[in-house]
């Protein structure tokens, strides 16, 4: 496992529980407005935590901690993912993956051997041309929708996740989006979130002058997407 990063506690990336967050470097896609440069390209950053090292700090938080988040970057790329969180899990805790949605036969395995409690899927864009855009390629929409329906199949918990960046996500894009995520009956299972855009740290430099959406704006986004996806909220 290439392991970036380790935040020892987080009271907000696993809902309702005590998580370590592990951060994994490496991401196949390449969204200019991504504020995690450093596990995008991680050439450029040294390794930060070794494996024994990460061990070392579960043993010692057993009883203290519920559960630990695969963040990125982008985890479902980690050829030895599986085995990682089989350790994880060995130890007791819950495990949650943060991913893109690219990798479904990853996502599959690591479902169907009851490895995961928790998942939420970054939906960048509507799913057509417009993906392209956000995330920054050319993207294999069928491995998302793909992912989106074994998740549906399951019986883990699972949320999306969608980061609104004001000059690509309008209103016109989120009810777009809204619609196809209704259409694929999404709503009665998974929460559906809108994260704001932040300008620090961007992939593309050009986003570090882009203002994020006033409070305002948001609610405006948020109000038109709720007429169509009602399990929706900000973050």
């Amino acid at each position: 496992m290439y392991l970036a990063a380790l935040q020892k506690i987080s009271l907000l990336d696993y809902p309702e529980k005590v998580a370590a967050v592990v951060f994994t470097a490496g991401c196949n896609f390449n969204c200019p407005f991504c504020h995690n440069r450093q596990l995008v390209v991680p050439q450029e950053y040294p390794c930060g935590l070794d494996e024994g090292e990460f061990f070392d700090f579960l043993l010692k938080r057993q009883g203290l901690l519920d559960g630990v988040v695969f963040t990125g970057g982008e985890p479902s790329l980690q050829p030895d993912l599986r085995e990682f969180i089989g350790k994880v899990k060995e130890l007791g805790f819950l495990v949650k993956l943060d991913t893109n949605g690219s990798c479904p036969k990853v996502v599959s395995d690591l479902l169907s051997g009851g490895q995961l409690d928790y998942i939420a899927v970054d939906v960048k864009a509507p799913f057509d041309q417009r993906y392209e855009l956000a995330s920054g390629i050319s993207v294999d929409l069928l491995s998302v929708k793909e992912t989106l329906n074994k998740l549906l199949l399951s019986n883990v918990f699972f949320e999306l996740r969608t980061t609104v960046v004001p000059g690509l996500h309008t209103i016109d894009w989120m009810t777009d989006l809204a619609c196809q995520l209704k259409d694929r009956a999404l709503a009665p299972r998974a929460p559906w979130f809108l994260q704001p855009f932040e300008p620090k740290n961007c992939l593309n430099n050009e986003y570090l002058a882009r203002a994020p959406h006033t409070k305002l704006e948001l609610n405006a986004i948020l109000e038109s997407v709720k007429n169509i996806y009602h399990n929706v909220s900000l973050r």
